[in-house]
């Protein structure tokens, strides 16, 4: 669900089958009790990747379907699996926070643009710090933009 959302892990480990609109094509992300890091809630559209991972989840539950408060995705950390994954394959260390990342990433190198980006993954600058932090890109993201030139 990170991936897919743009979300913190504290966000996604709040987020309920209420806050999903269907209708709406959105979903709010509050943070829960805690709330957001700039504790604003924020509506975000449900994009294709995460709306077909949430169908499923729903799918899960048969003809029964999940409570509106229940939360969405009950694991809470996944860094000890993260950790395994990525010694036993000799992979680089990985956060949930690497999630986030690529979801911006992939935003940057769609053409998506860095204050939309912001708003989505709630930054209040405007999207100085999406250019700042996650602005570097793929190195094939590079050689395809050159092409252009």
């Amino acid at each position: 669900m990170l991936a897919t959302s743009g979300m913190r892990k504290g966000e996604a480990n709040a987020l309920r089958w209420e806050d999903i609109d269907w209708n709406r094509g959105a979903f709010t992300v509050t943070g829960g009790e805690g709330g957001t890091k700039n504790h604003e809630a924020r509506i975000v559209p449900l994009f294709p990747a995460l709306e077909a991972f949430l169908r499923r989840k729903r799918a899960e539950y048969g003809d029964t379907p999940p409570a509106p408060e229940s939360v969405i995705v009950p694991v809470k950390d996944a860094k000890k699996a993260l950790e395994t994954v990525c010694q036993h394959n000799g992979y680089p260390h990985f956060t949930h926070h690497c999630l986030r990342h690529f979801f911006v990433s992939n935003a940057i190198e769609k053409n998506v643009d860095f204050k939309t980006i912001a708003a989505w993954v709630g930054h209040k600058d405007g999207g100085v710090l999406v250019a700042k932090t996650y602005g570097h890109l793929r190195d094939t993201h590079s050689f395809e933009m050159a092409k252009r030139m």
